[in-house]
């Protein structure tokens, strides 16, 4: 319960220590409550729905270092009350071109968070001439207001009854990480609570919330609106945004040209849950970033006598740190060197500089390979992130296909001609890692691993040839990177066969209690058996999101899921899941039609980015009770509610290609296993990793001796040799000393050259 005087003193505990003044000045006939502070060119703050100018004090204090802050609270919020007349959106914008005439010596730069942002767009569409930029953060306006289901449910619960709890559960949904900000926020977490509790009580502040919503935040300003807007303008986005998502903003980059900046390991509220990765961005935005220190003299003349013609970025760039992070967030690496690569011959000058210059050699595709092995310390990350581009041939049904892609990003270009191939089960998953480890999909048992789809690459070996791999060209080469990972070359694109599935595929997931996770298993083993090849599933062993959907004697509890797509005509998958839908009485079952674009990121929201992520696997020769025994007993026992076991069935397509035929190792195993713990925090690294360990040594009867090697950490060479077993692992040993002698491209699963095995 908050307290009277805890509301009473909220704010001023908030602002103690922040160098700003507060004053009220009458704007549009509104008493405005302002902070200022700091001296330089003026930056304008509006904060989100429901806030105040205090959510901007975890950054007011750096930014005040270098510019005039202005931070209003809103119209009708925080402890600017409309009293006078009612509030409609041409009020509010003559209040904000009044504050910028009674606070701003010259023309400011406009920052918008959220319903501010909304604002912002609108004032910068009419008023352009009174700014110098503009700078969009999580903004509404740019399309209509569709939050994800989780995240509307929790907002509207929170304004129909303001609580510390629906505050709370609002906060799951707006902060990535709530324990993590609460342990930032530290003695601030409290009065920021009650203060936003209180404001959300007081039913002046709820009708004016309405009206910013309603005119600033539900509907979508016009695209010819947003095009007139001439001021220079940037985007900063949190990665996790559930309320105006991450693709909203490149959208609105790719269209308007405005510059985007993600804050990793952030939802809707950077300013708040990453402060400084906020103001980095905001200072490079702003054009005052940090001296940026650009590689020496030496080292760009290098590159550039190499041709290399990409951009380089040393460690005291401002997006130095947000480059340099991956998907786990256990691995913290600092290369000297990222060589952003526009093409091959990019890549071939980097991979030359760094060879001659004795530096270590990491590759960034995706990031997403649980050992980190995209980034290396003190050496050259050569970064493929922005070759992005994809040519689909929806005649041939083939696609050629930038290794800079994501899975995300290759199914959308893809599905416009209803096509698709086998890849990531999550869309953020990069497409090189994946595809050059073998590729397994939902989609796999009808249309084969990603590499039984690939035609030709086109690869940098490590004495910086330019080469293509195929059935017909250097096809020794083309066999091992079918699965050999990047240990022969550094693929800079894929030529890849695509199949009919999609647009609309039948697909979905059910969610059982924990007590029926053994006999959910069990029919799944019987089920999976006989399936066609169509029937792409497998279960989960998890804990049930905290979401209003899911029924509360499961919610936030242990659970198992089962996970099922049918890639073929939607009528006919009906009679094919039966058997897995029929089972038992699911809590959920949200089985149905839905794009496959929807399937592919059907799993994202339970592997958030940054997590400490501990991995191992296994090929299993069978699934017996005893072993569903293991499971279902370790899923209890689990230290993080984040931490999933996965059973994904073999057979089909994949199976049908004869062992030996391409490097991927063992294909007829009838199961995989894959035990992925997540957590967030470093202090609970040694009961997470030893529960993995335990569980995976439990499961080893059962195992066929094989792994797939995508599945797998950082666990020794004799997981690498039992990837792919000993005559092919000695088949790729040759292979590695015929192109990579002395082992540069080493980041990997790596395979060691005959020389220095």
């Amino acid at each position: 319960m908050i307290k009277q005087y805890e509301v009473m003193d909220a704010r001023e505990r908030l602002l103690a220590g922040i160098p700003v003044s507060e004053r009220r000045l009458r704007l549009a006939g509104i008493p405005t409550v302002v902070l200022e502070g700091g001296d330089g060119p003026p930056v304008v703050l509006l904060h989100g729905p429901g806030g105040s100018a205090v959510h901007w004090a975890w950054v007011i204090p750096e930014l005040v270092k270098t510019h005039r802050v202005v931070a209003p609270d809103l119209p009708g919020q925080g402890a600017s009350p409309v009293v006078d007349g009612p509030l409609d959106a041409g009020r509010v914008l003559a209040w904000l071109g009044e504050l910028i005439g009674r606070t701003c010596p010259s023309p400011p730069t406009l920052v918008g968070h959220a319903v501010g942002g909304g604002i912002a767009v609108r004032f910068a569409g009419i008023g352009g001439e009174r700014i110098s930029r503009l700078v969009l953060v999580d903004a509404l306006g740019l399309t209509q207001f569709e939050p994800a289901p989780g995240f509307g449910l929790a907002l509207n619960a929170f304004l129909a009854e303001p609580t510390e709890l629906t505050h709370d559960h609002l906060w799951q949904q707006c902060a990535l990480d709530l324990d993590r900000l609460r342990r930032r926020m530290g003695e601030r977490w409290q009065p920021f609570r009650a203060y936003n509790v209180d404001r959300a009580r007081t039913q002046s502040v709820k009708a004016a919330l309405g009206v910013l919503m309603g005119e600033f935040g539900v509907t979508a300003v016009p695209p010819t609106e947003l095009a007139r807007i001439a001021v220079p303008t940037a985007l900063i986005w949190g990665r996790h945004d559930l309320a105006t998502r991450l693709e909203i903003a490149e959208a609105a980059s790719a269209r308007y040209g405005w510059r985007l900046h993600v804050i990793e390991n952030a939802a809707d509220d950077p300013p708040i849950e990453q402060p400084e990765a906020f103001l980095r961005a905001l200072h490079t935005a702003l054009g005052t970033g940090q001296r940026e220190t650009r590689p020496t003299h030496a080292d760009a003349g290098r590159f550039v006598a190499a041709g290399f013609r990409g951009e380089l970025i040393g460690r005291e760039h401002p997006g130095y740190h947000h480059l340099r992070k991956v998907f786990n967030g256990m691995i913290d690496r600092r290369p000297a060197l990222i060589a952003r690569c526009t093409d091959a011959r990019d890549v071939a000058a980097a991979i030359n500089v760094a060879r001659d210059s004795g530096l270590p050699v990491s590759v960034y595709g995706g990031g997403h390979n649980v050992t980190g092995s995209a980034i290396c310390d003190d050496g050259v990350t050569i970064d493929l992130r922005p070759m992005k581009s994809v040519e689909v041939d929806p005649l041939a049904r083939t696609c050629r296909a930038a290794a800079g892609l994501t899975w995300g990003q290759l199914d959308a270009a893809t599905q416009e001609h209803g096509l698709a191939v086998t890849g990531g089960r999550m869309s953020t998953t990069g497409l090189g890692g994946l595809a050059l480890g073998g590729g397994s999909g939902w989609i796999e048992r009808k249309c084969g691993y990603t590499v039984d789809n690939l035609l030709s690459v086109e690869m940098v070996t490590a004495d910086g040839r330019i080469l293509t791999a195929s059935e017909a060209e250097n096809p020794e080469l083309f066999w091992g990177t079918r699965g050999g990972g990047g240990n022969f070359g550094v693929v800079t694109s894929f030529e890849l066969r695509l199949h009919p599935v999609g647009p609309t595929v039948l697909g979905g997931m059910l969610l059982y209690p924990a007590q029926m996770a053994a006999a959910v298993l069990r029919n799944f083993r019987e089920v999976m058996a006989h399936a066609p090849d169509e029937v792409g599933a497998g279960v989960a062993l998890l804990t049930a999101p905290l979401e209003e959907f899911v029924p509360l004697p499961v919610r936030g509890q242990p659970a198992v899921g089962v996970i099922m797509s049918y890639a073929g005509p939607v009528e006919k998958g009906a009679e094919a899941l039966r058997p897995l839908r029929e089972f038992g009485s699911p809590a959920i079952d949200t089985v149905g039609p839905m794009p496959y674009l929807a399937l592919q990121r059907l799993i994202d929201p339970g592997y958030p980015a940054g997590m400490r992520n501990y991995w191992t696997g296994d090929f299993l020769s069978g699934l017996p009770d005893v072993a569903i025994e293991v499971m279902c007993r370790s899923h209890l026992s689990k230290p993080s509610p984040l931490t999933q076991i996965l059973m994904l069935p073999g057979g089909g397509a994949a199976a049908r290609v004869p062992d030996g035929t391409m490097a991927i190792g063992q294909r007829g195993a009838p199961f995989n296993i894959h035990i992925t713990s997540l957590w967030p925090d470093s202090a609970q690294d040694v009961p997470n990793i030893a529960w993995t360990r335990e569980l995976g040594l439990a499961m080893k009867p059962f195992a066929t001796g094989r792994v797939y090697v995508n599945f797998i950490g950082d666990e020794g060479e004799d997981r690498v040799v039992a990837a792919f077993g000993p005559e092919g692992y000695a088949r790729l040993q040759a292979l590695k000393h015929r192109y990579d002698p002395d082992n540069l491209l080493r980041g990997s699963q790596n395979i060691r050259p005959t020389s220095s095995s």
